[in-house]
């Protein structure tokens, strides 16, 4: 024990403790607390190692080993004596800060995802020359009882039905596949038909007809009861198509 040792030498060779303290020049109280191993009294113990090592010089005991018995035993009480330290809890904006990103983007991710299809969807392909002027309605957009789609008769194809008084041209398309078609008849307003693979449409005009055909193979055509040449394969759009054509010259 330090202290233990301390006093028992000091008294051993007949030393008061105001007279050690005055020879050595530690303040009483010091030497009380080094004595009496009250080393928790003071803010800082190791401020004693100075005036153990001088103290024990006076005395004649062995400085180095005190002074290491003094260390250890002042690491010890430290160490047993120190609180855990204490984990301020973080603000409560941060306690919701990252859930809140995390919502957030989950958000985002079907929004920005349907942007893209939206986007995608309305962006023309490359190479398509000549796709159609837009999506179009799968039903026939003709006023009723003018020109409405019929299913096809064994002759259709072959003769004409005769022109009714006054008109001079009569248009017979049959689908043979599914075909939108935008038709003008002289000067009418032009119309959009969805053709179903069968239907026929027969057509009057006293002029001429002006066609968009989006599925140039998926009809065939009889003009005045004469077939209409399409040049143009299967998804194929024509465009402009001018029936009767115009003679030349």
């Amino acid at each position: 024990m330090i202290g233990k040792s301390l006093k028992e030498k000091r008294e051993a060779l007949g030393i008061s403790l105001q007279e050690a303290s005055s020879r050595t020049h530690i303040k009483l109280e010091f030497l009380q607390v080094l004595e009496d191993e009250t080393f928790h009294s003071l803010p800082d113990p190791i401020y004693l190692t100075g005036f153990l090592r001088r103290y024990a010089h006076f005395l004649g005991l062995d400085a180095d080993g005190l002074v290491h018995e003094f260390q250890i035993q002042v690491s010890e009480a430290v160490i047993a004596g120190t609180k855990p330290f204490k984990r301020e809890s973080p603000p409560t904006w941060k306690k919701w800060s990252r859930p809140l990103v995390l919502l957030v983007a989950l958000l985002l991710i079907p929004a920005a995802y349907l942007l893209t299809v939206t986007i995608t969807s309305h962006r023309p392909s490359k190479g398509d020359s000549a796709p159609p002027p837009a999506k179009f309605p799968r039903r026939e957009l003709l006023p009723p009882g003018e020109g409405r789609p019929q299913a096809p008769s064994p002759g259709a194809g072959k003769e004409a039905p005769a022109p009714p008084k006054g008109e001079e041209h009569i248009l017979l398309i049959s689908a043979r596949e599914e075909t939108w078609l935008r038709i003008q008849a002289d000067e009418s307003p032009p119309r959009e038909i969805l053709l179903l693979k069968g239907q026929t449409l027969s057509l009057p005009a006293r002029k001429r007809f002006l066609l968009t055909i989006g599925n140039a193979g998926g009809v065939q055509m009889v003009l005045d009861g004469k077939k209409v040449p399409l040049a143009g394969s299967s998804g194929q759009v024509i465009r402009d198509l001018v029936l009767p054509p115009k003679k030349e010259g």
